[in-house]
């Protein structure tokens, strides 16, 4: 799955976070973080914690 975060007054595209969902026998299902990246002028503001 990949989820994109998008700047609301710009209309662009400035992160995204790749993952895919797992399973486990001792424990629920999870999010494998593939791969996280956020724009440079973008970065600091907290988008990859939303």
């Amino acid at each position: 799955m990949i989820y994109v975060y998008e700047d609301e007054d710009l209309h662009k595209v400035v992160g995204f976070v790749h993952a895919e969902m797992y399973e486990s026998l001792y424990s629920d299902c999870g999010l494998n973080i593939l791969g996280l990246a956020v724009l440079p002028e973008f970065q600091g503001r907290g988008i990859g914690k939303n």
